[in-house]
């Protein structure tokens, strides 16, 4: 399976694909027992948490340091000015939106409310550590909870949201600092060059993982998780 990873034969989405059909059918011929869980169920489930794992502690310096370079490109504060704050209004904008739209899908479709119990933890659908909870009163809050009051505690809790304006916001400093900032930029770009190098690392086990994913979602949950997994689709 690894081999395939690598890249041998055809192109890395068909390697994917065919590691799905795969995790399907052998799902289905070996079902998971919870009185009796196997060897086989157990290896599965530790390779497939530990892809989730591994794409996982990519999103905060990627998303870090991306913003940060993409922020400092626009050029110094005198180059920076309407771009950088039509980039902002536009960033606010849409995130506002998408939160309502998500506050909204999250209250009345509730997925995954009707998986399995236990079938959460095991397939990885839901994140091995969940957000912190944050309960709107209005939209008043709903904008406020954007900008973080501390954004080393949001980091911490994985708040993305805050910790995504609060990088928009230091990196349209540092455009305007300019030369000043250039020891922290080239912090950064190396830290996106070395997560991208991870990124390529990472995809080698995207198929072996996809493959344990889709294994263990299946011999835990049969075909029904497919009819379980629909409100995701309509989210």
């Amino acid at each position: 399976m690894v081999l395939v990873a690598l890249g041998l034969g055809t192109k890395r989405h068909w390697h994917i694909f065919i590691a799905i059909i795969l995790g399907v059918v052998l799902g289905i011929i070996f079902p998971y027992n919870p009185s009796y869980p196997s060897f086989l169920h157990l290896s599965f489930e530790i390779i497939g948490q530990m892809f989730i794992r591994m794409v996982a502690m990519l999103a905060i310096p990627l998303i870090i340091s991306s913003l940060l370079i993409g922020m400092c490109s626009l050029g110094d504060g005198r180059q920076l000015g309407k771009i950088g704050l039509k980039t902002m209004i536009f960033f606010l904008g849409t995130m506002g939106i998408a939160a309502i739209i998500a506050a909204f899908l999250a209250t009345y479709i509730q997925p995954g409310s009707n998986f399995q119990p236990g079938l959460h933890a095991a397939t990885g659908i839901i994140p091995i550590y969940p957000p912190t909870q944050t309960h709107f009163t209005n939209f008043r809050d709903l904008f406020l909870n954007l900008i973080p009051q501390n954004p080393v505690a949001s980091l911490a809790n994985r708040d993305l949201v805050p910790v995504i304006v609060f990088t928009l916001i230091f990196g349209a400093a540092m455009a305007f600092i300019g030369d000043t900032a250039r020891p922290v930029l080239a912090f950064f770009e190396g830290v996106f060059a070395a997560t991208m190098k991870i990124v390529d690392w990472v995809m080698v086990f995207a198929v072996p993982g996809v493959f344990a994913l889709t294994f263990t979602a299946i011999s835990h949950g049969g075909t029904r998780i497919f009819v379980d997994m629909l409100p995701y689709m309509e989210c």
